[in-house]
């Protein structure tokens, strides 16, 4: 019947027998696709109205077309989803619900879309050679080896406060301590407090450095570790400088009693031959320097000062220091620093120098009197006797002075005036040098006067050695002196024989 109302529909070979479908399986699908194909050929007219049922039919997606193999071709992107056993599918309303259920939509990922999300992405800080700092370490072995580190400081984009404590995790504080409260029998009001209080007392301390990461104190532990030692060394080498600087040779461990007695002869010693004195004052460049104790050479008075302070020998131990510290006071060095640097003992002003070696007199006290010189009848300088001097200082208020006369030096008339080997002696005597270096005729004058009068005997005209008066009458003047130990050269044999050497500052009249 439908061959008969279609005759120009020719037969077509069927193809090969395809896999079970939904439609085998169910006949009742089957029938009413066929019913439907069969309607519409039968019926050429397209405007025909359909009922609702055809019209979703119709609308549904079509079936899946057969593949080579017989299998409906799927989407390879989204395979359609398992249902679950215990599921139940409800189609949307309108849907066949003999049709499988749309797959979920998925958002398709874009290459602009990846660029935008990497370009999102904060980039990592970039360190380079010049962004390290270089730093240095000191060994153990006293060697600073030198390395490269990160800055200390963190880049900008680290440098964030550190997130907060949570309160669950804060502790109370601890209640305060009671304070101990004294006894009664101890109790003492409170010490009172100053009047006057410095205005630096009373600021406000100031604000610790901020600190960054692994820095302690404001600065880095490696830092503090390097400059805590460097600190320790500058402080033992200024300890060991002041301890060389004040060490004293009266804290060797010697008698000081023993050490005083060996130094005043050493001084003695020293100024009873004045080739020695020369030799020392050259250098050792005049002839060879020996220690006086134990004979031994030396190449220079540096050398000569550390073997006799740093003498071994404890039988002549005082002796070596003794000699050591008049050495000293001869070149006008310190004699109480150690001779460790020629730059520290050294160093000493001329007037310490000075007052060490105007310390050092002779006993019995001794003023020395020079230019002593007096008039004839024809105008010719006569040298005054000995009963004529003594004259002279009983009118200067001096009595009991015993004179004696000294070997003339370069022409000039000398004498030495001693007094009794006491306090009484010692005073007189200071008085009366003073009375000349009040009148400008003590031993720094005489010094220029010798330096500016020729030798041989000149200058009976120097108005610095003769006053002459309106009558014409000449007078000779007058210089002295206390004598000390550096005079002892000048004194005749039995004198400097019988004289001692004793310090002001430590005078001992036993």
């Amino acid at each position: 019947m439908m061959s008969a109302a279609n005759p120009q529909v020719k037969s077509t070979p069927l193809p090969p027998p395809a896999a079970p479908t939904a439609a085998s399986q169910n006949p009742q699908v089957a029938a009413s696709k066929a019913s439907s194909s069969s309607t519409s050929a039968a019926d050429p007219n397209p405007n025909k109205r359909t009922n609702p049922g055809n019209a979703a039919a119709a609308s549904a997606p079509p079936e899946p077309t057969p593949s080579v193999n017989g299998e409906a071709s799927r989407s390879p992107l989204v395979p359609s989803p398992l249902p679950h056993p215990h599921e139940q599918h409800h189609p949307p309303p309108g849907a066949s619900p003999l049709l499988p259920p749309l797959p979920p939509s998925r958002p398709l990922l874009t290459v602009a879309a990846v660029e935008a999300v990497i370009a999102a992405i904060p980039p990592p800080p970039r360190y380079g050679l010049e962004d390290l700092d270089r730093r240095t370490v000191a060994l153990s072995d006293g060697t600073v080896r030198t390395y490269f580190a990160l800055p200390r400081e963190p880049p900008p984009q680290l440098r964030q406060p550190p997130p907060p404590i949570p309160a669950h995790l804060l502790a109370p504080p601890p209640p305060p301590l009671p304070l101990p409260r004294p006894s009664l029998e101890r109790w003492a009001p409170p010490p009172p407090m100053p009047t006057l209080l410095p205005a630096a007392g009373l600021l406000p301390l100031p604000v610790p450095k901020r600190k960054w990461e692994d820095q302690v104190n404001g600065v880095v532990p490696w830092e503090s570790s390097v400059s805590t030692l460097q600190k320790k060394s500058e402080a033992h080498a200024a300890k060991q400088m002041k301890v060389e600087k004040q060490v004293k040779v009266e804290e060797t461990g010697v008698d000081p009693k023993v050490l005083k007695s060996a130094f005043l002869k050493m001084v003695k010693l020293m100024n009873e031959n004045e080739a020695d004195k020369k030799n020392y004052w050259a250098n050792g460049k005049l002839s060879q320097l020996k220690c006086p104790v134990c004979q031994r050479d030396s190449v220079d008075l540096h050398a000569l000062l550390n073997h006799a302070y740093y003498a071994k020998n404890q039988e002549h131990r005082a002796d070596h220091l003794g000699f050591h510290k008049a050495l000293c006071v001869l070149m006008g060095w310190n004699y109480s620093v150690a001779p460790v640097h020629k730059t520290a003992y050294q160093a000493l002003s001329t007037v310490d120098a000075e007052a060490n070696q105007g310390d050092l007199i002779l006993w019995p006290p001794t003023v020395i009197i020079e230019n002593t010189y007096k008039s004839k009848n024809d105008g010719e300088k006569d040298v005054m006797s000995d009963k004529e001097v003594e004259s002279k200082l009983r009118e200067m208020g001096f009595a009991g002075v015993n004179v004696q006369p000294l070997p003339g030096k370069d022409g000039q008339r000398s004498v030495q005036a001693k007094f009794s080997a006491s306090l009484d002696g010692l005073n007189n005597a200071s008085r009366l040098a003073e009375l000349f270096e009040r009148q400008g005729h003590g031993r720094a004058a005489w010094a220029r006067v010798r330096s500016a009068v020729p030798t041989g005997g000149g200058g009976d005209n120097n108005p610095m050695l003769v006053k002459v008066d309106g009558k014409g009458e000449r007078t000779w003047v007058l210089y002295g002196y206390l004598a000390t130990a550096w005079d002892l050269n000048v004194l005749d044999p039995e004198s400097k024989q019988n004289a001692t050497v004793k310090s002001r500052k430590e005078l001992d009249l036993d």
